[in-house]
């Protein structure tokens, strides 16, 4: 028994739903694994040594609080406010 060409195009457009099923599919799992992967932690992280030509630290607000350059010699630039004590 020959199927129907009406049956052919019937699994033809199935098949066609279940990629596209299956490509949504994988692509939000992507999405979700890139999200998770990129997930901010507060680790601490631990050097012997960092080596940079310029170094800003700037507080939980965006505020600048130090900018360091190191051209020839250093140059530091202190932005912190008069009521923080510096140690």
């Amino acid at each position: 028994m020959k199927p129907a060409l009406s049956d052919i195009q019937a699994r033809i457009h199935r098949l066609e739903r279940q990629n596209r099923t299956l490509i949504t599919t994988l692509c939000v799992m992507c999405g979700v694994a890139l999200i998770a992967a990129t997930k901010h932690s507060d680790a601490i992280i631990n050097a012997t040594e960092i080596r940079t030509q310029r170094l800003t630290l700037v507080d939980e607000q965006g505020k600048l609080l130090v900018d360091t350059r190191g051209v020839k010699g250093v140059e530091i630039r202190a932005y912190l406010p008069h009521n923080v004590v510096q140690q």
